[in-house]
């Protein structure tokens, strides 16, 4: 709901959104997170199993959006597909 009425406010305004969904892997995130070496990330690390059940891999947003496959070993690498975004985008 509050990314429905964050598009209308925008709408109203004449602002265009584009929402982009960040897809990942449990496996993928977990190297992310771990090399990123932030203290924020302990609890995470220590406690991957609970922290990993919580995540729904399945969630993607009910408003129209754009994907960007963030997983190691995507088919498209990661800049081709953020020039793919910003084709689609700025047209």
């Amino acid at each position: 709901r509050w990314l429905r009425r964050l598009i209308h406010r925008c709408e109203a305004r004449s602002v265009t959104v584009a929402v982009l969904w960040i897809k990942c892997d449990l496996d993928t995130m977990h190297e992310y997170i771990t090399c990123r070496s932030a203290a924020r990330h302990s609890w995470k690390l220590q406690n991957w199993g609970t922290f990993a059940a919580g995540i729904d891999l399945e969630l993607r947003p009910v408003v129209p959006h754009l994907v960007v496959d963030n997983r190691l070993g995507a088919a498209i690498s990661l800049t081709d597909q953020v020039r793919q975004v910003f084709g689609t985008v700025f047209r």
